[in-house]
């Protein structure tokens, strides 16, 4: 099971970053997730503040801010064995 992670923020700096961005974050979000379905593998979107540890995965597309508890959640979330793969 993988865990993408949805982020109002993002989707903010996203388009206020630049005149025409060049990712539509919603489209990037959707984009792994069906992906990720059409190999058959589970998926679920959360925040990424929610608790993400039963995940063997998490994916964070285009993680422009991330706030302090945020930091710490993926911290902890790496520490106890968690993978994460995250870009801008």
């Amino acid at each position: 099971m993988r865990c993408p992670f949805f982020n109002r923020g993002n989707i903010w700096v996203n388009y206020s970053y630049q005149e025409k961005p060049m990712y539509n974050y919603s489209d990037e979000i959707l984009r792994f997730y069906k992906a990720i379905r059409k190999k058959g593998i589970n998926v679920d979107i959360v925040r990424p503040t929610d608790d993400f540890s039963k995940y063997k995965v998490a994916i964070a597309p285009l993680m422009y801010i991330v706030d302090d508890k945020t930091a710490n959640n993926i911290k902890k979330y790496v520490k106890e064995g968690g993978h994460i793969y995250c870009w801008i």
